[in-house]
């Protein structure tokens, strides 16, 4: 022995031998999942353990809040519930933001009684329960009650007092929390107040229950799904069972991602699992297991200390690192240096190096998770950093699956405490279907399955799998919208003119006019001086921007002008050698007929000679601005003749400004963005892979009750594939100045990822929309989100709502301002038209 190490032995703990024998190193192929704490059978954060029916579980010690259980009674009713859908649940989610409340009056509070007022808050836990203590927390202490009373009833019909605080005329603090020890089933908060003169408010934001539940079921769902057979399984607990108490096991399986399960069939402690025939396919598989806990009519309660399920598979295809040799005796040299050397636990070298002599194979090759570490997005992290090769954790007798030293994925938030905290965020009910269920007590809820695995591994190049394919890496890469190069330009109109076909007219110049309506008999003539564009550069998004003098009605069609044209100096007079501009025959004065020149005849004949391509614009939502990026284009790659513009439809009528009107921000322009350069970096295509699911179709084995069709709408809108009308959009005329958006975002470029406005892994605001935006902070008082309101005694009559959210990137015109209450939702979405 070359080196010592003090207090080796008693920090490497762990049962060795116990922990190697049976484990994938030493030829076994069974893999066990344990639940032995309160914190992974808790109601509320475990991955693999839900709650079923009434909502109450044992062990140890958990807390139970009224958001996970039966709708509260609240009496009498107070004024508002936050948001206002009416489900009490939402008051009681952990935020203290989200609240119900009551005014003196509507707590019964009048001169009669000395303006006493009180209100009741009843839950049902679900089931009986040990309280051990209860909490509740005000808004702020200013709206807190005087004097709190706490009573417990296990029928419902029988009360008595659990606790009580507080004196009448003296407000409390606004958080109180107090000692219990009760059982009950429904726990009734009092609360009572002296108003001030019949003023004040009442605040209520959270209720908790801390306790043992004490009866109930609990759903565990070992994660069993493999590229193997099934080759038998047996589920063991151990329990306390007192006098006419009861603890039983059910099991049942599905072999198709849970989308048909066999019949719950009890099993005896250590017995067999026979709902999974011999040599079934384990790919597709799950596993539900239930405890079953009843108390006795004495009250008495079992304890469940823990349940532990264990699945033995079959070979996985492909050629596998597994030891074969007679024992342990003949394999410890593979990994140890039995003399010791300069790695910690006798290792032979560094883990991963060691690891590696045997798992070489490329992530999807050989068997899933293969461990490729050295090409994968944790090849900094030791294979020690979240393995334990014998089996077992160090100094203790859990054992998890792949030889993980934790729960799969607590093992990862080990490290990504950011995304444990996005998918704790609490969530009013609304916003609970709108976000992915990665804990097994929501997805009892919601009716989804969908794990870590099946959008991430940590072993592939990205970190993320094809969840059509988790045995393939997803890397499919784009260039990231916001490094692109990119300028803009404002194009006043240098030429224009209205060529008029209506009769006696049709001989008439407008060249030096400052208005113009446009109809289906005319046409107006604009020119545009594009030198203004960096040569090289590639236009990415045009906008003409005509504005109305009043409402227009129909539409117009837009066009390449195929030949060149005279603007003239005419305000509506005939045409002569001193004006000498275009005209309804001519495009200029003198013997020059547009092409085909036929008196009366078709505009793309007889009023200007258009080309293609051509846009249109129908005045949907009034607005006068219109993509032209395919002609500008066109017009900067080929022949600049301008454009020609004329109603189309009988219908038609569009009053506008020209650019001899004395407010040049009036005059007709182009507003053009375009890219200089190549793109700096490059992200991967998250719209690509949200769209697995959000195609319309679930790979197999995942299901989402709050699935969202996003593929075309999303391709038509402008944060997708098409492009928006951009500023000064509406005929609003106080909009006038328009709106833009904020750095580093513009219009025309490429579509948004969708982690630009998403989280992934959740958030407290509904549909997984990120808390951060651009800067932008979306949370807390005066932010946007179901679960965020304010309070009206607090200076705000209403909480601002989308807007808010999309005022992050977008500038609003000075009358479009959407950051209050109005918010964007109610016009904008994934769904509709190209122009957003």
């Amino acid at each position: 022995i070359d080196r010592l190490v003090p207090g080796y032995f008693a920090r490497a703990g762990g049962d060795k031998k116990t922990g190697y024998d049976g484990r994938a190193h030493s030829g076994g192929r069974a893999f066990t999942t344990r639940w032995d704490s309160a914190a992974e059978f808790g109601t509320c954060g475990a991955e693999n353990v839900s709650v079923q029916g009434a909502g109450s579980v044992t062990l140890p010690t958990t807390t139970v809040e009224a958001t996970k259980l039966a709708m509260p009674t609240i009496s009498p009713a107070p004024l508002q519930e936050m948001p206002p859908m009416g489900d009490a649940r939402v008051v009681f989610d952990g935020d203290a933001q989200t609240y119900c409340y009551w005014d003196a009056s509507s707590a019964g509070a009048t001169s009669a009684n000395g303006y006493q007022g009180s209100a009741t808050v009843q839950i049902d836990l679900g089931g009986l329960m040990q309280v051990d203590s209860l909490v509740w927390d005000f808004v702020s202490s200013t709206y807190s009650a005087d004097v709190i009373e706490v009573l417990g009833s296990v029928d419902g019909s029988a009360w008595s007092t659990i606790a009580s605080k507080g004196t009448l005329g003296t407000q409390l603090t606004a958080a109180e929390t107090l000692a219990a020890d009760a059982q009950a089933r429904y726990v009734r908060f009092v609360y009572r107040r002296v108003f001030s003169g019949g003023s004040g408010y009442v605040y209520l934001a959270e209720l908790t229950v801390n306790g043992r539940p004490l009866e109930g079921d609990i759903v565990a769902h070992p994660d069993v799904a493999r590229a193997a057979t099934f080759q038998g399984g047996t589920v063991r607990w151990k329990s306390t069972n007192p006098a006419g108490t009861a603890v039983s096991v059910a099991v049942r399986a599905s072999v198709n991602g849970g989308q048909t399960w066999t019949a719950w069939q009890t099993v005896a402690n250590g017995g067999s699992i026979t709902q999974l025939a011999n040599g079934a396919d384990l790919s597709n598989a799950q596993l539900d297991v239930r405890a079953t806990l009843t108390t006795s009519a004495l009250g008495q309660t079992p304890t469940l200390e823990w349940l532990e399920v264990t699945v033995t598979r079959g070979d996985i295809p492909g050629t596998v690192a597994e030891w074969t040799g007679a024992g342990a005796s003949t394999t410890c040299a593979n990994c140890h240096e039995p003399h010791g050397g300069d790695e910690a636990a006798l290792m032979a070298e560094k883990s991963t190096v060691v690891c590696t002599r045997c798992h070489q194979a490329a992530y999807g090759g050989t068997y899933f998770g293969a461990a490729e570490a050295t090409a994968s997005v944790h090849d900094a992290v030791t294979c020690t950093g979240c393995h334990g090769s014998h089996g077992t954790r160090s100094g203790s007798t859990g054992a998890f699956a792949y030889l993980l030293e934790d729960d799969r994925r607590d093992a990862c938030f080990s490290c990504h405490p950011e995304v444990k905290t996005a998918f704790d965020a609490p969530v009013s009910v609304a916003a609970e279907w709108g976000r992915h269920d990665v804990y097994a007590v929501d997805q009892h809820e919601t009716g989804s399955r969908i794990r870590c695995g099946n959008c991430h591994s940590v072993h592939a190049e990205t970190g993320l799998v094809d969840p059509d394919d988790v045995d393939r890496t997803f890397a499919l890469y784009r260039d990231d919208p916001t490094s692109i190069p990119t300028g803009e330009v404002v194009v006043y109109a240098s030429r224009d003119t209205l060529i008029e076909g209506t009769a006696g007219q049709e001989t008439f110049n407008f060249g030096s006019a400052s208005t113009a309506t446009l109809t289906q008999s005319n046409a107006l003539l604009l020119y545009f001086d594009l030198s203004g564009i960096p040569a090289g550069a590639t236009i990415q998004h045009a906008a003409l921007v005509l504005w109305a003098t009043s409402s227009p009605s129909g539409g117009y069609t837009v066009a390449p002008a195929a030949r060149a044209w005279q603007e003239g100096t005419g305000t509506g007079q005939a045409n002569n050698a001193s004006i000498d501009g275009a005209t309804w025959y001519e495009w200029r004065y003198g013997d020059n007929a547009w092409t085909g020149d036929v008196a009366g005849g078709d505009w793309a004949a007889a009023g200007g000679d258009a080309g293609t391509p051509s846009a249109t614009n129908s005045f949907a939502s009034s607005n006068t601005s219109l993509n032209v990026t395919e002609i500008v284009r066109a017009l900067r790659q080929g022949t600049n003749n301008g454009v020609i513009v004329r109603g189309s439809s009988a219908s038609s009528s569009f009053a506008t400004y020209l650019r001899e009107y004395g407010t040049v921000q009036y005059r007709p322009k182009l507003r053009i963005t375009y890219q200089t350069g190549p793109a700096t970096r490059q992200v991967l295509d998250d719209l690509a892979f949200c769209l697995k699911c959000h195609d319309g179709t679930m790979p197999m084995g995942l299901s989402g009750q709050s699935l969202t069709w996003i593929a075309n709408a999303y391709a038509a809108r402008p944060h997708g594939a098409a492009q928006g009308l951009g500023p000064e959009s509406r005929t609003n005329s106080t909009d006038r100045g328009g709106g833009g958006l904020k750095a580093p975002y513009t219009y025309g470029m490429d579509p948004l990822p969708c982690t630009t406005c998403h989280d992934p892994h959740g958030s407290s605001l509904p549909f997984h929309l990120k808390e951060v935006v651009n800067g932008r902070d979306m949370t807390g008082l005066g932010a946007w989100g179901y679960a965020n309101v304010i309070p009206p005694a607090m200076g705000m009559a209403s909480p601002p709502s989308t807007g808010w959210f999309c005022g992050a990137c977008h500038i609003y015109p000075t009358s479009h301002n959407r950051e209050g209450s109005s918010g964007c939702s109610p016009c904008h979405g994934h769904t509709g038209s190209r122009g957003g």
